[in-house]
């Protein structure tokens, strides 16, 4: 050690460079007392030595999920990361040159560079974008962009939004760190109790076969109840999933789906004191809500009700909240939808965990779909859904855009009795005299599957405003035998070139016409151009991607079709048959296809409790003749073009002459 004496060392004549290892010896000395005196203090004890070892674990974890999941190589900066969006369209194989910024960053950076750019080279990108000439926004789409200009709430900045996952992240990194472990935990927990659970005894077993029906035909077990009640611990954006899964046992499986049925009108609910208190509070009423329903905290109990009448115990209970009816002063009666206490913090939160799994599966499995943009769609969508005077503007516009169909109702909205515009979480409609589809007979079931259907079908070819959760707990029969559509908080909005497609894709497939659907795919971006077929099928888990003829995969895709139960008859077998590709070709999943698939599955699952719909129902049939309609006044250039070239003989001439071949053949289709 140096010491000094008399403002000299003590050993003038010593090297300088051993005198500076001595000293850097004693720093190290003091340093390395100083830490170990620090923690000491911190941790005070091995259990919280434990707990900051956990943590630091998890943090770890998190950081390296971060990078797979991210697709970077650990440098967390503005730049954004690369998605599918961004990338041109060309279908087949890109290179990617090395990063400007390579040689800044050292050799060892640039290395990594080299060797990720060289994973990337032939993965094919794409753009899920269509065409100007074949797209056209469909009416009221500037409504949803403004609203979420407008109605974004500090803090969310960053939310919902795959190109600033990682601000998200940083600005909230414990949080994220709780939510995954949350999720991870209840995840392993639902697989181990259904697991451990004992399933039905083969004694017990009658031999029934399960279907995607409207209704529970077996008893609730005890593993059903902890697969629900995990989903709804999970959060709203899982048990969205589960309500969807429940009709589609061909997916799910049959008990599964049995089990999952019970979350479409029945869940958990929260204490109705804590309705009427949020009722209260919105509404600001300083009285009693009723004659005898007071609320807690009621300031004023003998003061003048709200409403002639209101009953205090809820009718049903959703998702997203909860139903009271009540009568006001003038008679009318009024469904008071509640919404449900800590939803909307928890939906950022999932939406970051959901995209950190979908990134990480995307990079694990080589997949070259973004399926990050779907993830965004979904939670958009339902943090639009939280907001009930959107809910309240989406349920007039559908009521405007669905009047001409007279077997479709919905109720209307009382806007006196909702909070203030952008945080009410009170929704006010009239109520309307109905039954659940379970407690009608099955004529007037029948009937009812049957126009919901087809309602279905004219929102997605004609209007273009689809309503994306008709579950069984979102469709009623009617009084007046309408079918009455609830729950508008959930909507999607088809492109006039989306619905013009598809009214191709309905005739082609009624035709047997495969080169001209499998057209239609890459048109609507369920397939890339040109399409790629995967030469490592059967050899590698990870695809390796070349080009292909487009006849060849139309050969497959109607092998596939005529041979799947359903193929030529059902939205949802093509969704199967198509899904049984994908291992051998490269299939795309745009992101309008997560809420329009959500609405025609459920549909369809729908039709499975009917033998006679189910064997006889064909739902191309049902709608050709809408797509004819769509296909004759179509809206996008190229439909226009198409209809002239096929309707008219040299439609490029002054006096084009009618071609009388094509139109008898579009009518004879439609026969």
């Amino acid at each position: 050690q140096l010491r000094q004496r008399k403002g000299r060392p003590l050993a003038p004549r010593m090297s300088p460079c051993i005198g500076a290892m001595m000293a850097n010896r004693h720093r190290q000395q003091v340093a390395s007392g100083a830490r170990s005196k620090m923690w000491r203090r911190a941790l005070g004890g091995q259990r919280w030595a434990a707990k900051v070892c956990v943590w630091a674990v998890l943090g770890a974890a998190l950081l390296g999920a971060a990078r797979v999941a991210l697709g970077a190589s650990g440098e967390f900066v503005g730049r954004p990361a690369p998605t599918l969006q961004s990338s041109a369209f060309v279908g087949g194989c890109t290179e990617r040159g090395p990063h400007p910024a390579a040689s800044l960053r050292g050799a060892r950076q640039a290395a990594a560079d080299r060797q990720r750019m060289k994973r990337r080279a032939g993965k094919p990108e794409v753009n899920y974008a269509m065409d100007e000439e074949g797209s056209r926004a469909s009416p009221g789409s500037e409504r949803a962009a403004q609203w979420w200009a407008d109605n974004a709430q500090a803090g969310e900045e960053a939310a919902f939004d795959q190109t600033r996952l990682v601000e998200f992240v940083l600005g909230r990194p414990f949080e994220v760190i709780q939510r995954v472990l949350e999720t991870v935990c209840v995840a392993a927990g639902m697989w181990w109790a259904w697991k451990a659970a004992s399933p039905p005894s083969s004694d017990q077993d009658t031999g029934t076969t399960y279907s995607a029906s409207l209704d529970r035909s077996t008893a609730s077990s005890e593993r059903g109840e902890v697969l629900r009640a995990g989903l709804q611990n999970m959060g709203v954006f899982f048990v969205k999933l589960g309500q969807t899964a429940a009709q589609r046992p061909d997916i799910v499986g049959d008990e599964i789906a049995e089990e999952l049925k019970g979350m479409q009108e029945r869940n958990t609910p929260f204490p109705d004191e804590v309705a009427l208190r949020i009722v209260a509070e919105d509404l600001q009423w300083r009285g009693p809500l009723a004659p005898g329903v007071l609320w807690d905290g009621c300031q004023e109990p003998e003061g003048s009700p709200l409403l002639a009448e209101l009953d205090a115990k809820h009718v049903a209970s959703a998702s997203l909240g909860q139903v009271y009816r009540g009568r006001m002063h003038d008679g009318r009666e009024v469904a008071l939808k509640v919404q449900r206490p800590g939803v909307q913090p928890a939906l950022s939160l999932d939406w970051a965990v959901a995209l950190l799994g979908a990134r990480t599966y995307t990079t694990v499995m080589g997949s070259a779909n973004d399926y990050g943009a779907i993830v965004d769609t979904v939670a958009r969508g339902v943090r639009m859904e939280l907001d009930y005077h959107n809910e309240a503007a989406n349920a007039e516009e559908f009521a405007t855009r669905h009047a001409f169909l007279p077997f479709v109702s919905s109720p209307g909205i009382v806007p006196e009795l909702m909070g203030p515009r952008g945080r009410s979480r009170i929704l006010a409609m009239n109520w309307y005299p109905s039954r659940a589809p379970r407690d009608v007979p099955i004529e007037e079931r029948r009937a009812m599957v049957e126009k919901a259907v087809e309602a279905c079908i004219v929102q997605l070819l004609v209007t273009g405003y689809v309503h994306a959760d008709p579950h069984e707990g979102n469709l009623r029969v009617g009084d007046d035998g309408r079918v009455v559509f609830l729950d508008f908080g959930l909507m999607d909005r088809m492109d006039f070139g989306l619905m013009e497609k598809c009214s191709e894709g309905v005739r082609h497939v009624l035709n047997k016409d495969w080169l001209q659907l499998s057209r239609v795919f890459q048109d609507v971006r369920f397939t890339p151009t040109p399409m790629m077929r995967n030469t490592a099928y059967g050899k590698s888990r990870k695809p390796n991607y070349e080009p292909c003829t487009l006849e060849e995969f139309a050969e497959e895709v109607g092998i596939q079709l005529e041979a799947e139960a359903g193929g030529q008859s059902r939205f949802g077998a093509m969704a199967t048959a198509l899904k049984t590709l994908s291992s051998r070709y490269l299939m795309l999943t745009p992101p309008f296809v997560a809420l329009l698939s959500r609405t025609f599955l459920t549909l369809e699952g729908l039709l499975g409790d009917d033998p006679v719909l189910a064997k006889e129902y064909n739902v191309y049939r049902v709608a050709l003749p809408f797509a004819l309609r769509r296909l004759f006044s179509p809206r996008t250039k190229r439909g226009k073009t198409f209809l002239r070239e096929t309707l008219l003989r040299n439609p490029a001439s002054k006096r084009p002459l009618p071609n009388w071949t094509a139109l008898s053949g579009l009518l004879a289709s439609s026969a």
